[in-house]
């Protein structure tokens, strides 16, 4: 269990309300990472694509990431705000974790050799 959710349920949803009431264009996001918590505002119209590279920038990671609710891959939407509605917990806040992927070397290959094919 995240040390967030163990705050009192009522104080949770106080947070997340007063923060989107002082925020309205903007989400509140916990990233959950073992025993830390990275909490962050981000805007409702950011892409996933974007949402991955403020994480593993804050998590300072080079890695591929994917990320996750629930321990399940997150399914690709246009903006995070229809990831928030539609995976946000009760108590207002989106909690995400992540875990590191690997990229099969036989696609980096792929396109390596496609761009040299394109690039003179």
């Amino acid at each position: 269990m995240n040390k967030y959710k163990s705050i009192n349920f009522s104080k949770r949803l106080n947070d997340s309300l007063s923060i989107k009431n002082k925020y309205p264009n903007m989400l509140p996001i916990i990233l959950i990472n073992n025993n830390n918590n990275l909490k962050l505002l981000v805007s409702k119209t950011i892409m996933y694509n974007e949402l991955v590279f403020i994480l593993k920038k804050n998590i300072k990671i080079d890695e591929h990431i994917e990320l996750l609710i629930n321990n399940k891959p997150i399914v690709f939407e246009n903006t995070i705000d229809n990831i928030y509605e539609k995976y946000k917990h009760n108590d207002g806040m989106l909690y995400i974790s992540y875990r590191k992927i690997l990229i099969k070397n036989k696609y980096l290959n792929f396109f390596k050799n496609l761009i040299k094919y394109y690039i003179f």
